[in-house]
């Protein structure tokens, strides 16, 4: 009997050990370790302390959060009662602790928020961004949830709601906020105002589900149902009006006009004209141009970086003028310079353009080369495929899918495409996942490549219409969406849970040997939303759809779309397909008609016109183009 307690002990010893997540959380003593952590890691925050007893609470949630941001940022405790001689060197005095802030090796800034997990988690993520909205003392009576937490609420509440799905980067949000935060606070008990971060990296369910593509997009939601777009005026005291007896005045919210950068940017960044372009060029040494398109969603994040860059430059006296370029209002400028792709960012001296400069999107990099503008090096060599990468990451194609996730009782697959560029956002997290997953035997995180032919049928299967698509399945079976949040965090939550499918939306089990298919089958590649400016920047040639949700005329140009993708299947030409967004700023989406258009390369492509449309009119046409595609 005690050889049996003896034996149960240690298994169940060994079982809590293997679970128990190593901390990641680095002691150091002396001044050279220290250096070398400067020198190696650009992410740091550092705990010095005087009395380990009174920090005790702290180092154990910096040790929680060493975890959580293992690969991303480094956490760091001095306790200066051992290492005396190198706090006394660095004039680190706690009392009772100091935690400080390294950005690319130089403080940044003390940390100034929240004492918990999550904080210092959303700090550490973007450490050199705003304070989140909901740390604002201003917002308590704000509800910030995440989308899956906003689905739950609206199952269970009786009150109406009001949600703003904002973005942190987001200009028009940022001066909202303190509207929104007021009028929550006066309609408390009458009705609950929300605020949802629906940026890309915390998951698709908004865009997807309320045809969420603007920020902010503000919703009333009554008995857990949508109601209205609201369209009152976008103070405290409108917002209240509205309430009080919400309509939606339809003309009033499609004749509503966005204002463009140009009209809201208070920055000192100079917004250029095909007229005023070579005069201010001519007029400043050194320019910074930044030619962008206003539903570019990688400009809309850039945007924000660019004018806190100009003010700094002015605060700083930086020499040098930061420009932005709207090309789709001034395209001989785009043509003049080669724009291909938005953001272009291109520098110019003494009135000549020099070279373009991909790598500036934030306001560190901004700044660091305004101070001393330089050619970037050449690109490295291309990185391998992710598949070819070593991680816990199970690749897949259609031969040997089915058979690895029937052996898992829960299995999230990433169905992405090597250019996508919101995948390769989140492969980095992914993979996270799958390492901080990896001794847990119940729990898979696979991936499957759609652009690779072997690999067609299972995201036909799968109903895979745009990049990344994740999808929840048990022992192979009960497949559903995932729509929550990209990061390593939400992942291990999600899989971490006793029923990692509840908020998800269940998907159509597929049937048959090809399962469920969208239209065009294997042979059309179906581009989503966010994915559509990276698509066209590849440069493969490629015959694009442009269609529109119940256009009474698509069936028909589908139908001889899809006969000749199958046609020209082993031809070097993609046959693609976009359903435009309602109130699109593409300028090929407008009209109600579809439309073809041939790429050509990212730069030159041209409309595809013939009075009839048909499978072999189309053949025709890439037979004869052959040279040049």
């Amino acid at each position: 009997m005690l050889l049996k307690v003896a034996v149960l002990c240690c298994l169940t010893f060994a079982v809590t050990s293997k679970k128990a997540s190593k901390s990641e959380l680095v002691q150091i003593k002396d001044l050279k370790d220290w250096k070398k952590e400067l020198r190696t890691k650009k992410n740091v925050l550092a705990l010095f302390t005087k009395d380990s007893k009174q920090s005790s609470q702290l180092l154990k949630v910096l040790d929680s959060v060493s975890i959580k941001m293992k690969g991303r940022a480094t956490v760091i405790s001095v306790d200066c009662t051992e290492a005396a001689k190198m706090c006394k060197k660095l004039k680190m005095s706690p009392k009772p602790y100091l935690l400080n802030h390294y950005n690319n090796g130089e403080f940044n800034k003390e940390y100034d928020r929240k004492q918990t997990e999550e904080s210092m988690v959303l700090f550490l993520q973007d450490p050199m961004g705003d304070v989140p909205w909901s740390e604002e003392e201003a917002s308590k009576d704000v509800m910030h949830l995440d989308y899956q937490s906003f689905k739950r609420l609206l199952r269970k509440t009786e009150l109406p709601i009001l949600t703003m799905f904002y973005a942190p980067w987001c200009g028009h949000c940022k001066r909202m906020k303190p509207e929104f935060n007021g009028a929550a606070t006066a309609m408390k008990g009458r009705a609950l105002l929300v605020g949802v971060n629906s940026d890309g990296s915390q998951g698709t369910g908004p865009s997807q589900e309320y045809n969420v593509s603007s920020f902010p997009t503000i919703l009333y939601f009554e008995k857990g149902t949508f109601k209205y777009k609201f369209t009152g005026q976008r103070t405290k005291d409108g917002m209240i009006s509205w309430l009080e007896n919400p309509t939606e005045d339809v003309k009033e919210a499609e004749t509503k006009e966005e204002t463009t950068w140009a009209e809201e940017d208070e920055s000192p960044v100079a917004h250029l004209t095909t007229d005023t372009f070579k005069p201010f060029i001519a007029e400043h040494k050194s320019v910074l141009v930044m030619f962008y398109a206003p539903w570019c969603g990688h400009c809309k994040s850039m945007k924000p970086e660019y004018s806190k860059s100009a003010i700094r430059m002015d605060e700083e006296g930086v020499e040098g003028k930061l420009a932005a370029v709207d090309v789709t209002t001034n395209r001989p400028l785009g043509e003049e310079f080669g724009v291909k792709s938005f953001p272009t960012v291109v520098y110019f001296k003494n009135g000549n353009k020099t070279f373009e400069h991909p790598g500036l999107r934030k306001e560190p990099d901004i700044m660091k080369f305004m101070k001393d503008p330089k050619e970037p090096p050449p690109p490295s060599p291309e990185e391998a495929s992710w598949s070819e990468q070593e991680s816990s990451v199970e690749h897949f194609t259609t031969t040997d899918f089915e058979k690895a996730v029937k052996r898992k009782k829960h299995s999230l697959i990433m169905f992405y495409a090597p250019w996508c560029g919101h995948c390769k956002t989140a492969k980095p997290e992914f993979t996270g996942a799958a390492e901080q997953l990896a001794d847990n035997n119940k729990v898979m995180l696979g991936a499957v490549d759609c652009t690779a032919a072997p690999n067609k049928e299972v995201c036909a299967k799968y109903g895979v219409k745009g990049f990344p698509t994740l999808v929840y399945l048990s022992y192979g079976a009960m497949p559903h969406k995932y729509s929550g949040g990209r990061d390593q965090a939400a992942f291990v939550k999600s899989m971490s849970s006793d029923d990692p499918s509840a908020g998800m939306t269940p998907l159509e089990a597929p049937s048959g040997d090809k399962g469920k298919v969208v239209w065009g089958g294997e042979d059309v590649t179906h581009v989503a939303t966010a994915d559509h400016d990276t698509f066209i920047a590849g440069g493969s040639p490629a015959f694009m759809l442009y269609y529109k949700k119940g256009c009474s005329t698509c069936k028909s140009v589908q139908d001889a779309f899809s006969a000749a993708s199958k046609l020209l299947k082993y031809h070097s030409i993609t046959f693609s397909a976009f359903q435009c967004p309602p109130r699109s700023h593409n300028p090929h989406c407008s009209g109600n008609e579809p439309r073809i258009v041939v790429y050509y390369s990212a730069s030159r492509h041209v409309v595809y016109k013939h009075s009839t449309v048909s499978s072999r009119d189309m053949v025709n046409f890439i037979n004869a183009a052959k040279d040049e595609l």
